[in-house]
């Protein structure tokens, strides 16, 4: 038991939060992957003699892009909150990062609890950067998705 002073109330919101945002992000990944399988089939069956050609296109893939790496944000928000309800301001200022120094310096390097950071720290950063950067772009960080339209000539 965690007591009568745990919020397990908040602990539970903030799980069913994660979960919701979990639940979306699967979602998308399969209408992104449901559109890549036909778009890959449509560009199978071009026939390369025709005079004219359309190439399939996977629409959105930008706004897609941007709440997958949002939701995915908001699931690492929701998991650091529920260990807030756990350690409070011990941790914080450097989120997760902030979170594996205490694990580090509380139970040492080979609890298991803080081989688990350390091998999650990564992702976490990597969700954390990438979510900036479709939100903030910035010219140096800046990633770009296009969109392409073909249009060719047949000359003989």
């Amino acid at each position: 038991m965690l007591g009568p002073a745990f919020d397990y109330k908040t602990g539970i919101n903030l799980f069913f939060e994660a979960l919701q945002d979990l639940a979306a992000m699967h979602d998308i990944r399969k209408d992104v992957r449901a559109r890549f399988d036909t778009m890959a089939e449509d560009l199978k069956n071009l026939d390369s003699e025709a005079t004219s050609m359309t190439v399939p296109s996977m629409g959105d893939v930008r706004g897609e892009t941007k709440a997958f790496l949002q939701k995915a944000d908001h699931v690492a928000a929701a998991l650091f909150n529920i260990a807030k309800l756990f350690y409070g301001d011990e941790i914080g200022l450097r989120w997760f990062a902030s979170l594996q120094k205490l694990a580090s310096e509380k139970y040492g390097d080979n609890n298991g609890f803080t081989k688990f950071l350390n091998a999650a720290l990564p992702l976490l950063q990597f969700v954390r950067n990438a979510r900036n950067a479709v939100e903030h772009p910035d010219q140096a960080q800046k990633r770009q998705s296009h969109r392409y339209r073909a249009s060719a000539e047949r000359r003989g």
